[in-house]
C-alpha cells in the first residue's frame, strides 16, 4: 500500500471517529500512533470538527510532533508492550489527564 493511500486510509477512520464521536455525544476520539502523518491536517480536522483529538504514542519523536501541532497528546511509557496495555494505559492517562 503506498503512503498516500495509508495516509488517506488513516483520514477515513478519522472522519468516521469524529462522526461517531458527535453521534453518541463522546468527549474525545483516542488514536494511537505509531508513525508520523500530516499533524496539521490532523489538527485542522480536530479544530474544524470541536472533537477533541487525543494522540497516544509510545514513540518519542511521534510525541514531540504531535506537541509541535498543538494536538492533545499522551505519553506512552510503554514502548514493548502489547496493543492492548498500550490502549488500556492511554485510557486510563486520558482520565487522569480530564480529557476523558
Amino acid at each position: 500500500m503506498s503512503v498516500s493511500k495509508k495516509k488517506k486510509t488513516f483520514f477515513s477512520f478519522v472522519d468516521s471517529a469524529i462522526k461517531l464521536a458527535k453521534a453518541t455525544d463522546a468527549d474525545a476520539v483516542l488514536i494511537l500512533m505509531d508513525r508520523a502523518t500530516d499533524w496539521e491536517r490532523l489538527k485542522r480536522k480536530s479544530s474544524s470538527s470541536n472533537t477533541l483529538v487525543l494522540v497516544a504514542t509510545a514513540i518519542p519523536e511521534i510525541a514531540d510532533a504531535s506537541v509541535k501541532s498543538e494536538l492533545s497528546t499522551i505519553r506512552l511509557d510503554l514502548p514493548e508492550s502489547s496493543l492492548q496495555d498500550r490502549l488500556t494505559q492511554a485510557v486510563l492517562e486520558g482520565v487522569v489527564s480530564e480529557h476523558v
